[in-house]
Order: structure tokens, then C-alpha cells, then sequence
């Protein structure tokens, strides 16, 4: 509906205004930025976490060898956490979802007045 309705307020071969399209583009990566933050947050947390605990027990223990436990483990611990976090993924994707539409209709409506 979204596209059809686009050529009716910005008929083709006409230009928009700049200024519109500039707050639109900013306002699309402030919202990308922080729905991109809620998706990865936890994966990236958990993962900080082993690896500082992986640090500690390397220093304190060297005869454990990094690359034959730590990243199995990391590598692991990182589906399971996407596996648990999959309900707050989808909680987020459908709010992207939703911004990204009602970002579209207020540049079309910036458009349409400007």
C-alpha cells in the first residue's frame, strides 16, 4: 500500500526536499543502531563474560591451553545463548519491523508537505 501510495505523493521525475530526506536517513540509523544494540546485547554479554573468566583461569592456570578449551567453549555457549534468546529477538525484530514501517510513512508524509 505503502509503494502505491508513494507515486501519488511523490510523482515520478519529481525531487523531494533534501532536508527531509536527511532527518529521515538520520532518524533510520538511530533506530537501527539501537535495535541492532537490543538484538546483540546478550549474546555479546555472555560472551564478554567467558572471556574474561577465560582470562583469569589462563593466568592463573598456564597449563590449560586456550585454543583447545576456551573457544570450544565460547563457540558453544554463544548458540546456547542465541537459542535462549530467540523470544527476545523476535520481540525486537517486530519492533524494528514496526519503526522501519512508520519511519517510510513519515518521510512520505515530509514529502507530501514539503
Amino acid at each position: 500500500r505503502v509503494f502505491f501510495e508513494s507515486y501519488s505523493i511523490l510523482p515520478i521525475g519529481s525531487m523531494p526536499p533534501t532536508m527531509v530526506l536527511i532527518g529521515a536517513g538520520i532518524k533510520a540509523a538511530g533506530s537501527m543502531f539501537i535495535a541492532a544494540s537490543l538484538i546483540m546485547l546478550p549474546v555479546v554479554g555472555i560472551i564478554l563474560m567467558i572471556n574474561v573468566s577465560a582470562g583469569v583461569m589462563t593466568r592463573s592456570a598456564p597449563q590449560l591451553n586456550l585454543f583447545s578449551f576456551v573457544f570450544p567453549v565460547t563457540i558453544l555457549s554463544a548458540f546456547i545463548i542465541l537459542y535462549f534468546s530467540t523470544g527476545t529477538m523476535a520481540l525486537a525484530f517486530s519492533d524494528l519491523i514496526f519503526s522501519s514501517i512508520e519511519a517510510l510513512e513519515d518521510l512520505m508524509i515530509g514529502i507530501s508537505d514539503g
